[in-house]
């Protein structure tokens, strides 16, 4: 007899840096622990290029599972570049993670899914430290009250010990997930622990808690789950280093729609020459295409003229830092 499996959820990577909206380099994979809980369980997991698809056998069998258990997806990204044309904050993919749960979901912003994070995009607040067992909190301060919570709420200061080092923290006896840190009852930082010293770290970890799944189907039947990332804005500096362009007399940069985003060229040197260089007013975003282009023209009289009917985007495979942490896309002409 054929089996027929029900969609349980769907959860969809979206980036607006791309045309299609669709954070297709997201890829997908899990523990042992999950790829035997979805055995038990009779659920498959089904990746597809900018999302993945829970499906389930018998909905019925999720709510045979525990408070704390846990499907745990880890989030690769296979673009060496995401991180320059994602607007993440101060995140550090050396040193943290990205984490997201089932638990505290909010309606999307066009109201097609649930997101997993509380911010209209994933950010800096979505990031956590990585510890193995033990865990440095910053600014220790004796006066003040210092509580451990576990992503389910409850509290597990008892199973959290401070060492002899100052402002470091031992963890004992606890199953690998988030820890929050509340100091006097707020929070101030997150740990994501894991027992297992040796593990490649990924860009996140999604975990979707099996008894709230359960809760959400009974509710909503399939439901749609959305992690939006948001496109990085640079200042764009246009840089004309071809002498063929000092033939003209006013060049400008406008819009499709004749707004003056960029000011007037400056000379700069570049490799030994001059090139004339134009800097936008303001940050503007990096995408992977756009129907609106910028004209490079000359202004000259009689007839303005146009020289590059559509100027090329900027790549986001390098950045230039400036002061106060303005960054910078340069493109060369």
């Amino acid at each position: 007899m054929e089996q027929t499996y029900q969609y349980l959820l769907s959860l969809e990577f979206r980036h607006n840096y791309f045309k299609d909206g669709l954070f297709r380099s997201i890829q997908v994979s899990f523990d042992e622990v999950t790829m035997q809980l979805t055995k038990n369980l009779g659920i498959i997991i089904k990746p597809y290029p900018g999302g993945v698809h829970l499906l389930c056998l018998d909905p019925t069998l999720l709510n045979t599972a525990t408070e704390s258990t846990a499907l745990r997806l880890f989030l690769e990204c296979n673009d060496p570049y995401y991180i320059n044309y994602s607007e993440l904050g101060n995140y550090s993919p050396s040193e943290e993670l990205l984490y997201f749960n089932n638990l505290a979901t909010l309606p999307d912003g066009d109201g097609t899914a649930l997101k997993l994070h509380n911010e209209a995009y994933v950010g800096q607040i979505d990031s956590c430290k990585l510890s193995t067992g033990e865990f440095t909190v910053s600014e220790v301060d004796s006066t003040k009250s210092y509580q451990f919570i576990d992503q389910l709420g409850y509290d597990v200061s008892n199973k959290v010990r401070a060492s002899n080092s100052p402002g470091t923290f031992l963890i004992s006896n606890l199953p690998q997930g988030m820890i929050r840190i509340l100091v006097d009852g707020v929070e101030r930082e997150r740990v994501y622990y894991n027992p297992n010293s040796v593990w490649k770290k990924p860009l996140g970890i999604v975990e979707l808690f099996v008894s709230q799944l359960f809760e959400t189907y009974q509710q909503n039947g399939k439901q749609a789950y959305a992690l939006n990332f948001k496109t990085r804005k640079t200042i764009w500096k246009y840089f004309l280093a071809d002498p063929a362009y000092r033939k003209f007399n006013n060049l400008r940069i406008i819009s499709d729609t004749q707004e003056r985003i960029f000011g007037p060229p400056v000379e700069e040197e570049v490799s030994d020459s001059k090139a004339l260089m134009f800097e936008s007013k303001e940050a503007l975003p990096l995408l992977e295409y756009s129907d609106a282009h910028f004209k490079l023209i000359d202004e000259g009289e009689p007839n303005p003229k146009v020289v590059i009917t559509a100027l090329p985007l900027p790549s986001p495979e390098q950045l230039h830092y400036g002061d106060r942490k303005t960054v910078y896309s340069h493109i060369y002409l």
